[in-house]
């Protein structure tokens, strides 16, 4: 196991699972850096808290797939794809990159050949990038993260690493269930209001109250069934779509870092540079460097253009 304190990769070695090719928890506070990659396996993501973006190369377009709490996400094998902008913000995220078409998958696995190739095929069925968790799901990955977190103990003896086998496999099948018949999530229009309400008033210091009222909730309902959903509190996704705004504005026009952050809602361009820095690891100027520098374009608008309405939205 290593662990550089945002990341954990779990030594699979140890398993004895040759279908497990990579497994590991993210749990960062700051942005940290996810260039173009690929994986031997399907990679299987589960976001327990913040929001995960990532870019997946489709030849002739780009997909976004956007993760918050509470929802699994799909890349397929040797599908090239990053972060977005080759970043990812904060948050916990759980992944599991595996491959059901290697010749020894069905070792540790508690599969046979026979059901080995039906769960293949399953998962090849699969094109959606994303589905929501049901409660059997969210309780097998929350089990499996917690066994992660306790395997770093130097007293870890055999149990454990089968139980781990036992909780990835709990894992993959009820995900597979979630892909193939996703559920319906409670609240979905309610929750749905209120991040509208957010987009569109980004630029005022809004209450939790405020934003409770949109969606047509009383306060505590509301911030308990908006973490429940999102994985996140309703003041980190406004605090997500605020910078999105920013970002936006940094890439894409001239205007100062003051004018930015001031049309953004922020009280002072310090608050907003550290907000800058907390969600892409750079600061304003830097991040529009690193934006310039990553595509050989420099902006060239050289005059105020407003945000679009769906610039911090993306459509999945």
């Amino acid at each position: 196991m290593k662990n550089n304190y945002d990341k954990i990769y779990y030594d699979i070695t140890k398993l004895d699972m040759p279908i497990i090719k990579e497994l590991g928890l993210v749990r960062s506070r700051k942005a940290s850096s996810l260039p173009w990659h690929t994986n031997s396996g399907y990679e299987l993501t589960f976001a327990y808290s913040g929001e995960f973006i990532w870019e997946v190369d489709k030849g002739s377009h780009r997909e976004l797939l956007q993760l918050t709490g509470g929802v699994l996400g799909l890349t397929p094998p040797k599908t090239l794809h990053r972060g977005y902008d080759s970043l990812i913000a904060p948050g916990q995220l759980l992944f599991i990159v595996f491959d059901p078409l290697d010749k020894n998958a069905e070792k540790g696995l508690s599969l046979n050949k026979e059901e080995l190739l039906h769960f293949s095929q399953l998962w090849q069925r699969i094109e959606r990038g994303t589905a929501p968790v049901d409660s059997q799901t969210k309780s097998s990955c929350n089990l499996l993260a917690s066994l992660l977190k306790n395997s770093l103990s130097d007293k870890v003896g055999l149990l454990a690493i089968c139980a781990i086998r036992t909780a990835i496999l709990q894992v993959l099948l009820s995900a597979l269930t979630c892909f193939l018949d996703p559920i319906e999530m409670k609240d979905n229009a309610a929750i749905r209001l209120a991040c509208k309400f957010m987009e569109e008033n980004y630029s005022e210091n809004l209450s939790i109250d405020e934003i409770a009222r949109s969606a047509g909730f009383g306060k505590s309902r509301f911030y308990e069934l908006f973490t429940q959903e999102m994985g996140q509190s309703p003041g980190d996704y406004f605090s997500q779509i605020r910078c999105r705004k920013a970002l936006a504005l940094l890439r894409e026009t001239k205007l100062s870092v003051t004018d930015i952050s001031f049309d953004c809602g922020y009280s002072s361009s310090q608050y907003f540079a550290a907000i800058v820095r907390k969600y892409t690891g750079y600061s304003p100027m830097q991040y529009r460097q690193h934006i310039s520098d990553k595509t050989g374009i420099k902006s060239s608008y050289g005059k105020r253009i407003p945000p679009s309405p769906n610039s911090g939205r993306l459509s999945i």
